[in-house]
């Protein structure tokens, strides 16, 4: 009788250690479902959906353009003009941004409010790229997944170069980057951009950053000291230009190799994100500047925003 006793509290122990354990696993569960994200930067946004995170994204930065899934998503706004309002209005449980975003006091707002903030540093390189994929799978919890992305830049990255390699010969173009111009006026990148990196990156000499540093008008006399083969910009900077032609004759590119010659090069707006497309964008534009016929190597390359 007594032993008969004895195993009913054993098999009773057993079955409240399994039903502790059951809640506990759909406590945590409920804890992922539940959680409501906001991602401000296009880099993280785009990270985010990579990592099959897409379900818990509510809100996002207007720079998060890419994929089409998430432009869709409501907009907190530009990224450097944050408000906690906008912020709040959807309820978030936790927001993910990247040192870039401003105002500070908008994240302790924000803390203050009882949403969780994760802040990640952006830095415009490739290990820049992979710390932010693997903060972002921290954050996630998705650590093995954000490593297998990484892995698969690098074999991209390394085609990338093999193939830039076999393109450029010992032949460097030259080529400035513009974000675009205004009342006739080009601000073109210099050393220390993310525009720079991307041009170094693709086997391409930045011709400005061998003078300036950031951003600077682009004279006459400086277009023509810089005679640059290519132009080089994004859709948006187009756009805001009034097309190629606009940008093409303006005083300063006329009277380069690029003006004559009408070699502008149109990026997608989401070519300096440095974001899990990287190795992508990078090939992208080495096609366009040294493969006329932009033979591209990766089977899955497609033009996006």
């Amino acid at each position: 009788m007594k032993l008969c006793i004895s195993c009913e509290i054993k098999n009773a122990r057993y079955l409240l250690s399994g039903l502790a354990f059951i809640v506990l696993i759909l406590g945590f569960s409920h804890k992922a479902h539940a959680e409501r994200i906001i991602t401000i930067d296009g880099s993280l946004t785009e990270i985010a959906y990579a990592l099959d995170s897409k379900d818990l994204i509510v809100g996002r930065d207007v720079t998060s353009i890419y994929p089409a899934e998430a432009a869709k998503l409501p907009n907190v706004g530009y990224m450097r003009q944050l408000s906690a309002e906008g912020i709040l209005s959807l309820n978030p449980s936790l927001v993910i941004t990247t040192t870039d975003a401003k105002p500070q006091k908008v994240f302790t707002q924000l803390k203050e409010a009882g949403v969780k903030v994760v802040q990640i540093k952006n830095n415009f390189t490739v290990g820049g790229v992979y710390h932010k994929i693997r903060e972002m799978g921290k954050v996630l919890d998705k650590d093995v997944e954000a490593e297998a992305m990484i892995r698969k830049i690098q074999v991209q990255l390394a085609e990338t170069q093999s193939k830039i390699k076999s393109l450029t010969g010992n032949k460097v173009k030259h080529a400035i980057f513009t974000m675009g111009m205004r009342n006739g006026n080009m601000m073109v990148a210099g050393k220390n951009t993310r525009a720079d990196e991307m041009l170094r990156l693709a086997g391409v000499h930045n011709a400005p950053a061998d003078l300036i540093t950031g951003y600077k008008p682009l004279t006459a006399e400086s277009a023509i000291l810089y005679n640059p083969s290519f132009l080089i910009t994004m859709q948006q900077g187009l756009q805001s230009s009034g097309g190629r032609e606009s940008m093409l004759n303006s005083t300063a590119i006329s009277m380069t190799e690029a003006g004559k010659q009408k070699n502008l090069i149109v990026m997608n707006n989401s070519f300096l994100n440095f974001g899990p497309r990287i190795g992508e964008e990078i090939l992208k534009l080495a096609n366009h500047i040294y493969d006329r016929n932009n033979q591209l190597s990766f089977r899955d390359l497609q033009d996006t925003p």
